[in-house]
């Protein structure tokens, strides 16, 4: 069989029907929880964006706050997920999906009656933590776990440089990169980082091992998954507020205008695993990332005065090809990394896009902070989304395809 017939997809293509009989009634218990951690998940992501200029007039907050709304969830879903695998082997899949989920619903119920934005904020912090959980163990719920736990040091430190480099980014929107507390963020980043290499290089259980970093296939497949996020998730923050600022849209009609977008991003995950199959893994990730970039550009375009359809129209592309390459992308890596090190890798690469996401969140914001110049603001943001997702596209033609495995000799 061949690389390209044996690379996973997605869990939504992994189904009940190659599990043993006995197995298929629990398989199809486990492919819902995995639908359900996904689902919750994204839905997160994208009803917070819609509700942003809402959460603003409600707490009478600025751009620094909103950004803050979204990134806090965002950072520790990012940080916790380096350890949340390891977490989920040694307490078990089911305990640790059953507890992720709780905690995401005990923030989700304090995020709504929130009295102050510093609360809404640390109930986000709270959902990211709980998402986190989730991800990893609704995945182990469908295949064989892989143990490799992690050094507490290590989460520690990877906590402290996202969160240092993350509330650099989102103040110095508002204060300047020469501000105290902004250069004291990001020290506190830089020296968080070095201690976490030094943790994951001499410690005994590291939550990722460094020769798996030094892989080329891993190192870029890294660096596409933090820029496709850029791409994705820096269009939702910025279209979700661009549509009720400029178009005076309700939120309900904002989320109305995301449909198409999520409609046809739910089903590219079949689309790439199909195209997978026939083309290999790389030829998807590439068409998904040049659907992105035209997307992208496209928006550019687009000026204030122009009918809100045209926006929605634009954003299918850029969600269809973000679904279809990070799809692709996770069986391209997952195929070229030793089996043990699969749920590490797996791991690193989801934190490294939301890193992406969160650090886009960081950076837009401030190119739009101003209300007078928000357009202007929306389309450089936009151009240099692009801009990441093309680079991601020479990266992806540096990947190394997996070696094909022999044909099996047939017997006379």
């Amino acid at each position: 069989m061949s690389a390209s017939m044996s690379a996973p997809a997605s869990p939504l293509q992994v189904g009940a029907a190659g599990l043993p009989p006995q197995s298929r009634a629990g398989g199809r218990m486990a492919l819902a929880a995995v639908l359900l951690g996904f689902f919750t998940i994204m839905v997160d992501a994208m009803i917070v964006n819609v509700a942003l200029p809402s959460i603003g007039r409600g707490f009478g907050s600025g751009m620094t706050g909103l950004q803050w709304v979204v990134d806090g969830y965002t950072l520790t879903f990012a940080a916790f997920l380096l350890s949340a695998g390891a977490i989920s082997d040694r307490v078990g899949a089911r305990q640790a999906f059953a507890g992720g989920l709780a905690l995401f619903v005990a923030a989700s119920a304090a995020c709504w009656p929130a009295p102050d934005l510093g609360v809404l904020v640390a109930a986000r912090l709270v959902q990211g933590v709980g998402a986190a959980m989730v991800l990893p163990s609704s995945l182990a719920l469908l295949r064989e776990t892989f143990p490799d736990p992690a050094a507490w040091t290590g989460q520690v430190a990877a906590v402290a440089a996202l969160g240092g480099l993350t509330y650099a980014a989102i103040e110095a929107g508002a204060d300047g990169f020469g501000a105290a507390r902004v250069l004291i963020a990001l020290a506190v980043a830089v020296v968080a980082a070095v201690v976490y290499l030094v943790a994951q290089a001499r410690g005994r259980y590291p939550m990722t091992p460094l020769p798996l970093l030094r892989s080329r296939t891993m190192s870029l497949s890294v660096a596409i998954g933090f820029a496709l996020n850029i791409g994705f998730y820096g269009m939702i923050f910025l279209l979700g507020l661009y549509l009720q600022q400029v178009h005076g849209l309700s939120a309900l009609a904002t989320g109305v205008a995301f449909l198409p977008m999520t409609a046809l991003t739910s089903f590219m995950g079949s689309v790439a695993a199909r195209l997978t199959t026939r083309f290999g893994a790389r030829i998807p990730v590439i068409a998904g990332q040049c659907l992105m970039v035209l997307g992208l550009l496209a928006m550019v375009t687009v000026s204030a005065g122009a009918p809100v359809w045209l926006s929605v129209v634009l954003m299918v592309p850029v969600g269809a090809g973000g679904a279809m390459a990070v799809t692709a992308l996770t069986a391209l890596l997952l195929e070229n990394v030793p089996a043990e090190r699969a749920g590490v890798a797996g791991g690193v690469l989801n934190a490294a896009r939301q890193l992406g996401g969160a650090l886009a969140v960081a950076a837009f914001g401030a190119l739009v902070a101003d209300r007078a110049g928000f357009v202007s603001g929306l389309h450089t943001s936009l151009l240099i989304a692009a801009a990441a997702v093309a680079a991601s596209v020479v990266a992806t033609a540096l990947l190394t395809p997996a070696r094909r495995r022999p044909a099996p000799a047939r017997t006379p």
